[in-house]
């Protein structure tokens, strides 16, 4: 499952940063955080015990993640005015993500502990709460940015 993971990230990170070109990168990254949030949600959690379902799960959060990892630079770039400040938001962003990386490890550790479904459910339930977390403050963002138009590359 990790080779088919990392080839449709292969994927993942050319087709929504050329996307990105067209439609914009805060779009771009919305589209794929709330799409990782779907999937979590419609494939990961009812049908994560089965092999086939893994498999579509896996391929589709390989395209996403590494489309969110190749989308960070050019979104944090759309809301950096001056090139100097882009080191210091870039670095700030991570920041924030690995504080986000440094709690929801444990905290999904610990779900998995007791290694019934009931836990690994919760732990399923929390990651696509993160995942729906994220979407919202990209979406929050993309409003902060421009408001209520729809049809604007941001």
């Amino acid at each position: 499952m990790v080779t088919i993971l990392n080839a449709l990230g292969i994927i993942g990170s050319y087709i929504p940063s050329y996307l990105a070109n067209a439609y914009g990168a805060f779009n771009m990254m919305a589209l794929v955080s709330g799409t990782l949030t779907l999937v979590i949600f419609i494939i990961w959690l009812p049908f994560g015990q089965y092999k086939a379902a893994l498999y579509v799960f896996v391929s589709i959060f390989g395209f996403c993640c590494a489309s969110t990892f190749a989308l960070t630079g050019a979104t944090i770039s759309e809301v950096t005015k001056k090139t100097s400040d882009f080191g210091k938001r870039y670095g700030t962003a991570y920041s924030f993500v690995s504080f986000g990386c440094l709690l929801s490890l444990p905290i999904s550790g610990a779900f998995i502990r007791q290694k019934t479904n009931t836990y690994y459910r919760h732990m399923v339930i929390f990651n696509a709460c993160m995942s729906l977390l994220a979407t919202f403050f990209f979406l929050l963002t993309r409003y902060t940015i421009v408001g209520r138009k729809i049809k604007v590359a941001v």
